[in-house]
């Protein structure tokens, strides 16, 4: 009797089969704006190869021997991949394609444990971040920063005496302990969206890695201040002001700012500020993550001005005072993700093979073969 199909022609299309579904997956795992076209363009001579040899085997199987009894085991294997062949690719085209190639951003929220070695593995870079203080070299109402008058650093409170260890000498988290060398030694001019800034930058390093929450980073700048060129060219005069920008240090502040993981904001200079800072670690899509700091700021102006170089030498420099603070180790975490992942595309994709298989059960009418 001829036989119902040829062997060694089903297992040629078994094996084309699976060809085609491989090229599916790795377009799974590495989309691309083709992908769909290439699943699509694939599975076409595929499914038609299926069918149509499916439709000859019977009619050459009927005329061969028209009493031979149909084969449900075989029909069933060849509907069910001539279904698959059609639906994925069309699935695929129009949802799953979409959905893999869309950016969602996942939330999440975690706690940094207070420990030295657990506190760097996570953070990758030293909790006390990189601080830049700016003013604007075109605008006289702010303050003239001095790097002549070396700024200041310290961790804890304390009375300031030669006796306080330096902050690199010490374990990290050992309060208080000095850290002035972390100023930069000059002023230096800094373009952002074609204005210029004049700034002083606080560099930290690994000594200054915060352990506890609540230690107070306290750091200090001097400046002078002409109230009289202000009044001139302002028409008014207002106390002192600085822009201030906090950033990841992995990152330089033109990345920071381009890549929108800091911006400069404007602070009261003539007076104390309280930064409380927020733990965000984020990924802006096609970036680097890296921490975007939450800034809470809140200022006690002083009520004098003895920087005033109005009317001659001033009696004696103005300081800014920035005390710092991580009031918890809580932390968001933003990344961006796949709306759909490979991994996900081929889980549903063989929940839908099921249904399939389903489907040629029935219709091959192997469901009714006793």
């Amino acid at each position: 009797m001829a036989p119902f199909m040829s062997s060694l022609m089903t297992v040629s299309l078994v094996f084309c089969w699976f060809l085609w579904l491989t090229a599916t997956l790795i377009n799974f795992k590495y989309p691309t704006p083709k992908s769909p076209v290439i699943v699509g363009g694939l599975a076409v001579p595929v499914a038609s190869a299926l069918f149509s040899y499916l439709l000859f085997g019977i009619f050459r199987a009927r005329r061969a021997a028209p009493k031979r009894q149909y084969s449900t085991n075989l029909g069933n294997t060849y509907l069910t991949l001539t279904i698959a062949a059609v639906i994925l690719p069309v699935l695929y085209w129009r949802f799953w394609h979409r959905e893999m190639n869309r950016d969602v951003f996942t939330f999440s929220q975690d706690h940094l444990v207070s420990d030295t070695e657990t506190i760097l593995l996570l953070l990758k870079t030293p909790v006390w971040k990189e601080a830049t203080a700016d003013v604007r070299s075109d605008w006289t109402s702010q303050a003239n920063l001095d790097s002549s008058t070396p700024g200041k650093c310290f961790i804890g409170w304390h009375q300031e005496t030669p006796e306080t260890p330096d902050c690199n000498t010490v374990e990290p988290g050992t309060t208080p302990c000095r850290c002035d060398g972390s100023w930069a030694e000059n002023v230096v001019d800094f373009t952002w969206q074609n204005i210029t800034y004049r700034a002083l930058s606080f560099n930290s390093t690994e000594s200054l890695v915060s352990t506890t929450p609540t230690t107070q980073l306290i750091i200090q700048a001097f400046f002078d201040f002409n109230s009289e060129t202000a009044r001139k060219e302002s028409s008014h005069v207002l106390s002192p002001s600085l822009w201030i920008a906090i950033y990841d240090p992995t990152l330089t502040l033109t990345q920071a700012l381009e890549d929108n993981y800091t911006r400069i904001i404007l602070v009261n200079a003539n007076g104390m500020t309280a930064i409380n800072l927020g733990l965000n670690y984020r990924q802006t899509i096609g970036k680097a993550p890296a921490y975007d700091y939450g800034l809470v700021i809140s200022t006690i102006p002083a009520t004098d001005l003895p920087c005033d170089t109005s009317f001659g030498d001033a009696t004696q420099k103005c300081f800014l005072s920035f005390f710092i603070q991580f009031p918890t180790f809580d932390r968001q975490v933003s990344i961006p993700e796949k709306a759909m992942s490979w991994e996900d595309a081929v889980a549903v994709a063989g929940s839908f093979f099921s249904l399939f298989q389903l489907v040629g059960w029935v219709c091959s009418g192997l469901a009714f073969h006793e």
